[in-house]
This record gives C-alpha cells, sequence and structure tokens, in this order.
C-alpha cells in the first residue's frame, strides 16, 4: 500500500492532483483512524481519507517524467496486441469489467446541513453516517472490517464536505437492485427526479436524481440474467 507524508502529491480520482497537507488522527466509527487531508491543487478544495482505505479508492502517485514518456512511446506504436479470444468471450469479458466499475462508489459529497444529508441518505440507502461536526461527516456505504476497509469488493466509503459554490458538484454513482423503488424512497424523503429511469441497452437501466440540497447523483440498475 502507497503511503504519502506531508507535501507529498497524489492523485485522487476525478479531482486530479491533490498536495497531502496533513497527516492526523480522526475517530471514525468509535476507533483512532489515521487520515490523509489532501488539497486539491485546482480547485483548492479539502477531501479527508482514511490511510487504510487509500488504495481502495484510487489514491496513487503522480506518474514519473519517465513513465510518462513510457505512455507516450505506447501510443506511438503501431504494434497493436490482438485479442484472440472469441467474440463472445470477450463481450463478457468486458461486460464484467463495466459492472466492477460501476460498483466503485467514490462519495464526495456537498453539504450545507450534514443532520438533513445523513437523514436522507441514511433512509434512501441504509447508508451509516457518522458526523464530524461542522467539518463533515464520513458515509459507510458498505461494511468495513477492523482497519476501516470495505469489505465488498469495488465498495469505497467517503465523506460529505462543505458546499463552496452551487456548481460544486458530486461525480459518482450507486448501483441498486430497483430503480424504481430507490426512486420512490428518493422523493419520500425529500429528494426529486431528474431524469426518470431509462434504458441503456444490454447494460441496464439508469436515472437521475437530486438530493435536498440538490446535489445530483447517477442511479445504476444490472439486466437481469
Amino acid at each position: 500500500m502507497e503511503q504519502f507524508t506531508v507535501g507529498d502529491k497524489a492523485v485522487y480520482p476525478v479531482h486530479g492532483v491533490a498536495e497531502v497537507v496533513a497527516v492526523e488522527s480522526r475517530s471514525i466509527g468509535g476507533h483512532a483512524t489515521a487520515v490523509y487531508i489532501l488539497k486539491i491543487i485546482e480547485t483548492g478544495l479539502k477531501i479527508m481519507v482514511p490511510t487504510a482505505n487509500a488504495e481502495a479508492v484510487g489514491l496513487r502517485e503522480v506518474i514519473s517524467a519517465r513513465e510518462v514518456t513510457e505512455v507516450f512511446d505506447i501510443l506511438r506504436s503501431r504494434e497493436v496486441a490482438r485479442d484472440t479470444q472469441t467474440w463472445n468471450r470477450r463481450h463478457r469479458e468486458y461486460m464484467d469489467k463495466m459492472y466492477l466499475t460501476a460498483q466503485v462508489r467514490s462519495e464526495a459529497l456537498r453539504s450545507n446541513d450534514f443532520k438533513k444529508a445523513k437523514e436522507f441518505y441514511e433512509k434512501v440507502f441504509d447508508w451509516k453516517v457518522e458526523l464530524w461536526g461542522d467539518e463533515g461527516a464520513m458515509a459507510y456505504t458498505t461494511a468495513v472490517d477492523k482497519d476501516q476497509n470495505p469489505i465488498e469488493p469495488g465498495g469505497i466509503n467517503g465523506g460529505f464536505y462543505k458546499r463552496k459554490s452551487k456548481d460544486d458538484q458530486p461525480s459518482f454513482g450507486v448501483q441498486t437492485g430497483s430503480i424504481d423503488k430507490t426512486l420512490k424512497a428518493i422523493e419520500q424523503a425529500g429528494g426529486k427526479v431528474i431524469t426518470p429511469k431509462h434504458s441503456i441497452g444490454e447494460w441496464g437501466f439508469m436515472a437521475d436524481f437530486a438530493d435536498p440540497e440538490g446535489n445530483v447523483i447517477v442511479l445504476w440498475e444490472k439486466p437481469k440474467k
């Protein structure tokens, strides 16, 4: 597992390059947990990531100049590896990769009222949301082990942070077993449907909703086998 120290640069999925501005101990779930405090260089947004979850959320080193050169060499190469699998095996492999990707949930929700957010997400998705006073909150979307690492493959727990502007929107999706039931629960809890359930062909169904504070989030339902 990659270890970062204060001053290091790291890539945080969706947001880009961040600087590690502090490594602190916070109480999460009643346990003292070491966390990285990251500052996104482009936006100034601060994000807190438990060090034990760093690899799971995709936090990684910035690639070196040598690696950049290697990437460009590969892109310029005319030698392309051929996939000799039959089309149906190749299709199934790609679909499995898409399902695994869609299960990854990278929570970085914005909120001005963490108690309201806690009530909504616990009611609709059965997440456990732990408040951190006025600093934010931690959303447990899946069970964790003794080291606070998600047990479910592809599961990522994340946080709620103060909204800086009305355009400050999250970028992630939530997989659900039934979009119809989830949309009903969302409306009952004070959210609203932005884009109704619609087919995306063999990949299943999607919909968009807004929570009570205006965060617009994607729902995805796998196709029935």
